[in-house]
C-alpha cells in the first residue's frame, strides 16, 4: 500500500527471496564451456581421461560462477579446456603447482 505516496514512482527496490540450501562449487568464469549440443558445464578430469560435465549457474560474483550438478568431490580443468575432447587421455596439472599468473 502506497496510499501517502512515501514511495514515488520509478524508485529503485531490492528484493531477496530465501531459497533451498544446495551445495555448489566456485569455479573461474573462463571454466565453463559448451558441449556439441550447446550444454553449458565443464571438464573435468575423469581418472585421467577428459569429461564433460553439464552445470547449473546459481550465482556469479566479480571472478567466479557458482555451479551446482557436480560431485562433491572433482577435478575441473581450468586452462586448455577448450583443447580436450571426450575421452581424450590427459595428465592433469594441479593449480597450486602452476606459477602464480596462472592460479589466479
Amino acid at each position: 500500500d502506497n496510499s501517502d505516496r512515501s514511495l514515488r514512482d520509478g524508485m529503485t527496490a531490492e528484493l531477496s527471496i530465501a531459497l533451498p540450501v544446495q551445495n555448489a562449487h566456485r569455479i573461474p568464469q573462463s571454466a565453463l564451456t559448451l558441449d556439441n549440443s550447446g550444454t553449458l558445464g565443464v571438464r573435468l578430469n575423469d581418472a585421467g581421461q577428459a569429461r564433460f560435465a553439464p552445470v547449473k549457474i546459481l550465482g556469479e560474483t566479480v571472478q567466479n560462477v557458482l555451479v551446482t550438478g557436480l560431485p562433491d568431490s572433482t577435478e575441473i580443468i581450468i586452462v586448455g579446456q577448450e583443447f580436450v575432447s571426450e575421452g581424450r587421455a590427459i595428465k592433469a596439472v594441479s593449480a597450486t603447482d602452476q606459477p602464480s599468473s596462472l592460479s589466479q
